[in-house]
C-alpha cells in the first residue's frame, strides 16, 4: 500500500490516474440519480484501477443505495483494507452488515 501511496503522491499531476475519467463520469451519474450508469462508470475504473479507493467506496455506495448489500459490503471491505484510517469506510461496512441482519 505504501508503494502506491508514494507512486501517486509522485506522480506527475498533468497525468490523470487510470480509470480517473470514469470515476469522474460515475459520480455525475449517481448525482443525476442514473444508478444504472453510475454503477458501470464504477466498475470501469475499478477495472482500469482495482485499487481506487474512491471507485471503491462509491461502487459500494450505489449498490447499498439500491438495496444490493451483498454486493455492496465487497467495495466497503475493499475501501477499508486500501485506506484503513478513513472513518466513513468502516461505518459503510457496519451499516452493510446491519442491512443483511447482522454481523457476520
Amino acid at each position: 500500500m505504501l508503494g502506491r501511496v508514494l507512486k501517486d503522491l509522485f506522480a506527475p499531476r498533468n497525468e490523470p490516474r487510470p480509470g480517473e475519467a470514469a470515476f469522474e463520469a460515475g459520480v455525475v451519474a449517481l448525482q443525476a440519480g442514473n444508478h444504472a450508469a453510475a454503477a458501470e462508470h464504477f466498475a470501469g475504473a475499478l477495472r482500469a484501477d482495482p485499487e481506487h479507493v474512491h471507485a471503491h467506496h462509491f461502487a459500494g455506495e450505489v449498490a447499498l443505495q439500491s438495496g444490493r448489500y451483498r454486493e455492496a459490503l465487497p467495495h466497503f471491505e475493499e475501501a477499508c483494507r486500501l485506506d484503513p484510517t478513513h472513518a466513513p469506510y468502516p461505518f459503510k461496512c457496519a451499516v452493510t452488515h446491519l442491512r443483511l441482519g447482522g454481523i457476520y
